[in-house]
């Protein structure tokens, strides 16, 4: 029903961040955060030749050319446990700390991106990987707060542009089995990622012109080559957004309780002030997920929901009416789950697995809403998949 895919994007990163060393079998850990972590990545092509990259060709003090690769990427990680070889008997993590993750390039309103640009903002908190889990806790709250901001402003951009945005609170994957314990994402909690884009094209008082071939002769001085940098394809923005919140993946679970009462939110948005600025390829895709289990055998495990999912995708103009409709290619993807348990069929099993014990409750309250003009929208609340 979910990609596992999806789940474990999140290890590789957990991994080259934290890579301890084992503890002694039945190990006991205790993690609290109440700080904060900062990371900012900012790129001002405003600013003076001497103060940019060699790869960026300028206009000084109005825009430049980004003709090449580039990237600004930024992971924050707190209460990380991996130990992947032996036995956790007993784990606390408490966070109740901000992790805050901003990307921003400013290209001011002659600025063209002719190459790539990518914006990655990744926080991880409360993270447990394990051969076995006999008891945990974990608690993102109160107070928690997980931001990623991606903000581009650009005059055209011609070539690649990808913003992602991915938070982790509360998962825990063990190989064997996870015990006794709870998950708790509590009421002022907030996971949030806003991807967002402003496309100016040529300043506001110049008349319509072709960006392909058309160089306005008021500008050719201070940004050479406008019109023949920019070619022949509009260009291509993504936007994406991931927000997971208490995730069990284990081939049993027990006794765990499990509270989402926080907020998760996605904001992806695109604004073209000129429509010559329009790009040719959209894609933006929010995913928020709450109360997630994937496992073989579940027993008294209890899932309570009562907070907010939202997703936002919108490309508009100045007046913030749709341009949806006038981009050749438009992918739109909104999904929220709530209190999802999927039980799997033991890889290569002889054994009949139909009386492997499955007892759990769900209950939510969770309002969730998605506004985009087309694609696909999925609402998930109290949802059990069962492949046997």
């Amino acid at each position: 029903m979910l990609r596992r895919a999806a789940i474990f994007f999140a290890v590789p990163a957990l991994v080259a961040v934290a890579a301890h060393a084992d503890e002694p079998t039945g190990a006991v850990i205790e993690q609290f955060f109440d700080g904060r972590q900062i990371g900012l990545n900012t790129l001002d092509l405003t600013a003076p030749a001497e103060q940019i990259d060699t790869t960026t060709t300028l206009a000084p003090g109005i825009g430049g050319t980004l003709s090449q690769d580039n990237m600004q990427l930024i992971t924050n990680a707190a209460n990380v446990l991996i130990s992947q070889t032996t036995i956790v008997e007993d784990a606390a993590q408490v966070s109740a700390g901000q992790q805050e993750a901003g990307n921003t390039l400013d290209g001011g309103e002659l600025s063209i991106l002719n190459g790539s640009l990518t914006q990655t903002g990744e926080n991880l908190t409360n993270v447990i990987i394990a051969e076995r889990v006999d008891s945990v806790m974990q608690q993102f709250g109160p107070g928690g707060m997980q931001t990623v901001e991606n903000a581009a402003n650009l005059g055209f951009a011609p070539g690649s542009l990808t913003q992602t945005g991915r938070n982790t609170a509360n998962i825990v994957v063990a190989d064997i089995s996870i015990g006794s314990g709870a998950q708790v994402f509590p009421f002022d909690s907030v996971q949030s990622i806003d991807n967002f884009v402003r496309l100016t094209g040529m300043p506001g008082d110049t008349p319509p012109f072709d960006p392909i071939s058309d160089i306005p002769e008021q500008f050719a001085d201070i940004a050479p080559g406008i019109g023949q940098n920019v070619g022949s394809s509009r260009g291509t923005i993504v936007q994406e957004g991931i927000n997971l919140g208490n995730i069990l993946i284990s081939d049993e679970v027990r006794d765990v309780v499990r509270i989402f009462n926080g907020e998760q939110i996605v904001m992806n948005n695109i604004l073209v002030e000129d429509m010559h600025a329009l790009p040719q390829s959209v894609t933006q895709s929010g995913i928020n997920i709450a109360n997630f289990v994937s496992a073989i055998e579940v027993s008294g495990l209890e899932q309570f929901s009562d907070g907010v999912q939202i997703v936002e995708n919108n490309v508009m103009d100045t007046s913030l009416a749709s341009l949806t409709a006038a981009i050749p290619s438009y992918t739109h993807v909104a999904e929220n789950y709530v209190n999802v348990l999927h039980i799997r069929n033991p890889d290569g099993s002889t054994d009949s697995v139909s009386t492997l014990p499955v007892t759990a409750s769900q209950t939510s309250n969770v309002p969730q809403s998605s506004e985009m003009g087309s694609g696909r929208q999925v609402q998930v609340g109290n949802a059990i998949a069962i492949d046997r």
